[in-house]
């Protein structure tokens, strides 16, 4: 539970931190098509030295990455051996009755991890250095044009900036239950599934009720505060591309221009 970083916010100045949130998240979604659309080793090595490099400059530091990767160790892990025994292709390594594995499903999970590991920490980065008011007003203002057709972007970007900021408390909250558990007597470390399944109800029942009464605290928080939603809102800071933003997509557009190189003449 103390690897889940998604949500959390990094103080900094660095150019990340400086970089309009509209740009950050246009960032985002292209370098998440660009890592799916480029399967070749060229565009992967791409990939990678984007997110190194962005990490390096963004000063977060590497232990907090690295703690991002292992809350989605079991995922990658799990991926890794179903894409080994039902991608065929290449010489057969090991045949075992109805199961083999093959070169080409070595290759492919191999290369499975790799994205999901380049995803997560690009995905992490935006988090990492914007706040979730920046990332709000970010989400706010591309979809703006969505308002003509009666879409409520407003309600919908505070939603999933709320969303993704509550993560780290009810992570937090979970954590004090286990040990509260555990000092109680609780065992999730011995046992089937099943009985590891059922040892995990005394902490999913009051991390619900916490759920519930942190929603209720926030709403009447904002209620409180005459929060009506987006209509005829105002905002104290506006957004505005700086020179951070330039530099930003100056590099975005290289990765790009070789990313889409590497696809064609691989």
């Amino acid at each position: 539970m103390n690897n889940i970083t998604i949500g959390q916010y990094i103080p900094g100045n660095s150019l990340l931190h400086r970089a309009d949130p509209r740009t950050k998240l246009i960032a985002t979604i292209l370098y998440m098509v660009m890592i799916f659309v480029s399967d070749g080793v060229i565009g992967l090595a791409l990939s990678a030295l984007l997110v190194f490099t962005a990490v390096t400059v963004s000063g977060v530091g590497w232990k907090l990455i690295l703690r991002s990767l292992r809350g989605i160790l079991f995922v990658a892990v799990f991926t890794a051996v179903i894409n080994l025994f039902a991608v065929k292709g290449g010489s057969v390594l090991v045949d075992i009755g109805f199961l083999s594995i093959t070169t080409g499903g070595i290759v492919n999970a191999i290369r499975l991890v790799i994205r999901l590991f380049l995803l997560i920490m690009g995905v992490s980065l935006l988090t990492f250095t914007t706040t979730p008011i920046s990332l709000t007003d970010g989400i706010e203002t591309m979809f703006r044009p969505l308002n003509k057709i009666h879409v409520p972007v407003h309600d919908i970007a505070m939603m999933m900036t709320i969303a993704i900021r509550f993560v780290p408390p009810l992570m937090e909250e979970a954590g004090r239950i286990t040990r509260a558990q555990a000092s109680r007597g609780a065992d999730y470390s011995t046992g089937g599934i099943v009985a590891r399944v059922k040892g995990f109800f005394p902490i999913l029942l009051p991390m619900i009720v916490g759920a519930f009464t942190r929603a209720d605290q926030l709403a009447d928080a904002m209620e409180s505060r005459c929060y009506r939603g987006g209509e005829g809102r105002t905002k104290y800071n506006k957004l505005s591309f700086s020179k951070a933003d330039i530099v930003f997509a100056g590099f975005l557009t290289v990765y790009t221009v070789a990313m889409i190189l590497a696809k064609f003449l691989a």
